[in-house]
């Protein structure tokens, strides 16, 4: 079985010195019209030539080079009438019988392909059928799937039968084993994955270097086989009085159909010695914040724009100088906490309220930490902090959980 959790780099992995233009390009595929466009759009001759002084670059493409080398990744059209559903002992396929519209899957000379649905691919397939999606859990939940795939036979006689839909299909290439990732839509979807964002990342803070006389390096990588969020660290840092520093991030991100093609979010780092004498980081980010006091996004793209509109919209990062400001003055006021138990009161009960189905699975390993741990000073509650963060850096909701919570209570300080 595929491997589809969420990996780190660390910074300390991340110590070459850059990449060329050239060797970035290489990720993708110069004949595809969509990849013509946008860099087009790019201006990319003036670039060619350029070397990107980014450190941990050539380690971020080489990454995304073996990820292409082991998936295979394309959408199937296909509707209800042509996918076969099966479920053995609880575990869901869905077999597509009608290949001819993929060139790819119909040059291996198969009929069909069983595919296993990853993500939320599998609540999307039944929640479009009529918002069916609780009920056929709760069906095969209670080894009742002979129930579900009777009503897919009678809505198979329906219109809805007929109605194309759009598979993303994952190929392993070294099991051979089909997943399905999302259901995308079939109107204006550009493929802006992964290889993209990487292009884009790395060419609009290269630019942004130059132009403003900045350093960029990677600070740390998450990824696995269609997400990725890449956090690069400007060079410099501001002192937090009494407890450390504070670092500008800039986190670029993707998990190519299910969000904005790619975002851009400007991130604060507050570095500390721990009360180990260990130099710590966390991350200060709002995420699922819905009024922040700093709206720290600085730019998305849908996959729904042009090239030209996405190039356009790159200019915008540009933006994150301002918002760093503005977070940063944020940040300072936690300098003037004296009492961090009352912090601890706030992260307590977001936790114990917490909805998120991602971090209900790391409750309560997190509230053990919490009780465990001795909070008499800031530098106690920043530990603190990090130890949550740790406990679910290799889930990507979850993860952003749990910054969401640190800043709700460190910066908001919201109940």
């Amino acid at each position: 079985m595929t491997d589809f959790t969420i990996n780190n780099v660390s910074k300390s992995k991340l110590t070459d010195k850059g990449i060329t233009v050239k060797e970035l390009l290489k990720l993708l595929n110069e004949d595809d019209d969509l990849t013509k466009a946008f860099l087009k759009a790019l201006k990319i001759d003036n670039l060619k030539d350029d070397f990107i002084k980014i450190s941990g670059a050539n380690k971020l493409v080489s990454i995304q080079k073996e990820i292409n080398e082991k998936f295979h990744k394309e959408d199937l059209e296909s509707s209800l009438n042509n996918i076969v559903v099966h479920d053995d002992d609880n575990k869901l396929t869905f077999c597509f019988t009608d290949l001819s519209k993929s060139e790819n899957l119909s040059q291996l000379k198969l009929s069909s392909i069983d595919t296993i649905p990853k993500y939320s691919s599998k609540s999307d397939f039944f929640s479009w059928l009529y918002g069916m999606d609780k009920y056929a859990k709760t069906l095969m939940n209670n080894g009742l799937s002979s129930i579900l795939l009777y009503n897919l036979d009678l809505l198979r006689q329906e219109e809805i039968g007929s109605k194309g839909r759009k598979y993303r299909i994952l190929q392993d290439l070294t099991t051979q084993q089909f997943y399905v990732r999302a259901i995308i839509s079939l109107d204006r979807y550009n493929n802006y994955d992964n290889n993209i964002t990487i292009v884009a990342a790395l060419l609009s803070l290269h630019k942004k270097m130059q132009e403003l006389e900045l350093v960029y390096n990677l600070n740390r990588i998450e990824y696995n086989e269609s997400y990725i969020r890449i956090f690069f660290e400007e060079e410099g840092k501001r002192e937090l009085k009494g407890l450390g520093f504070v670092k500008n991030i800039i986190a670029v991100s993707n998990d190519e159909v299910k969000r904005e093609a790619l975002k851009f979010d400007a991130i604060g780092s507050i570095e500390f010695v721990d009360s180990e004498h260990i130099t710590r980081e966390i991350m200060i980010q709002p995420s699922f914040s819905h009024n922040p006091k700093v709206k720290t996004n600085i730019l998305a793209i849908a996959h729904s724009l042009s090239p030209k509109k996405f190039v356009e919209k790159l200019a915008e990062v540009d933006n994150s100088i301002k918002i760093h400001d503005e977070l940063f003055e944020l940040i300072n006021e936690i300098s003037k906490i004296r009492k961090p138990q009352e912090i601890l009161f706030l992260v307590k009960g977001k936790v114990e309220r917490a909805k998120d189905e991602s971090f209900k699975k790391h409750r309560t390993k997190i509230q053990q930490i919490i009780e465990s741990h001795l909070v008499e000073n800031m530098i106690q509650l920043l530990t603190l902090f990090k130890k949550l963060e740790l406990v679910t850096e290799n889930d990507i909701e979850a993860s952003e959980y749990i910054r969401y919570i640190i800043y709700e209570s460190l910066i908001e300080r919201r109940k």
